[in-house]
């Protein structure tokens, strides 16, 4: 059990930020474009195929063995706009946009429904996140 409290629930911090850091930079260097779709694909609930309904791309497209298209990409922008293309390109940054200036843009186009549904979404993380985050203070508190 930690002496200094706040002195633990720092370090913690410190903990939690550099392991964001590393595997971040690990799966920038791994994960290719569709990867990074699959993973948005998945954030969202979705399969490909509604996926690729809704940005206009044929039945199958993302499962082809070839890249992604600047045509594809410009469509899955139009039909995902709160999606950061340049996270899908490159794996640089977040992958929702959460600028100020891009969330009424991105919110303007998307359903209540979605919105609920993104809400939820994030809800479920925060929740894991605590439970994360409660699981390693009690194991930090038996060291």
């Amino acid at each position: 059990m930690c002496r200094l409290q706040p002195a633990c629930e720092d370090n913690i911090e410190i903990y939690f930020s550099f392991q964001q850091i590393f595997l971040r930079k690990i799966f920038q260097k791994v994960m290719t474009s569709k990867k990074r779709l699959k993973q948005f694909i998945d954030f969202k609930g979705l399969d490909y195929y509604p996926f690729e309904m809704k940005s206009g791309l044929s039945n199958g497209a993302l499962k082809k063995a070839t890249g992604v298209s600047s045509t594809s990409l410009e469509k899955i922008h139009n039909a995902y706009p709160e999606l950061n293309m340049d996270w899908v390109i490159t794996g640089r940054g977040e992958m929702l946009l959460l600028k100020e200036q891009n969330i009424e843009e991105s919110c303007s186009s998307l359903t209540h429904a979605e919105l609920r549904e993104m809400i939820e979404d994030k809800r479920k993380i925060i929740k894991e996140l605590e439970l994360k985050l409660q699981q390693l203070t009690k194991k930090n508190q038996l060291i």
